[in-house]
């Protein structure tokens, strides 16, 4: 089987909102529809709501259609975005997902506070 190899990759679709807590927000998104075979990674970025500045959420390559983006201010709002790159290079960033608020779901928090010394995460 031949792989072309200068073929960019198609954009990938909009993140979505999968969970937040006090300081991240987990993420996940279809791959671009069609990669020509070739391996692809993703670039996970973010800004806050407002802002014209994105910022790298990613380090190191994600080669999976999920990710946690960690770190945040809590109580502020946040966007993402994802693009595809392979060899050839970037292909075009995701749609902007929607704006999701940084915080600590209502019902963990209330199990957090009744349970509170059994829960060393809360």
């Amino acid at each position: 089987m031949l792989v072309n190899v200068s073929v960019k990759p198609r954009q990938p679709g909009a993140p979505d909102i999968m969970g937040t807590d006090q300081s991240s927000v987990a993420l996940k998104w279809t791959p671009p529809l069609a990669d020509a075979g070739v391996p692809v990674n993703y670039i996970i970025e973010f800004r806050k709501q407002g802002s014209a500045a994105w910022r790298r959420a990613n380090n190191t390559p994600v080669q999976e259609c999920n990710f946690s983006v960690t770190g945040l201010t809590e109580g502020e709002e946040y966007e993402f975005k994802v693009t595809a790159e392979n060899k050839a290079g970037l292909g075009p960033a995701s749609e902007i997902s929607e704006a999701v608020k940084v915080e600590v779901p209502l019902g963990k928090f209330w199990f957090c506070i009744s349970v509170k010394k059994f829960m060393w995460y809360c």
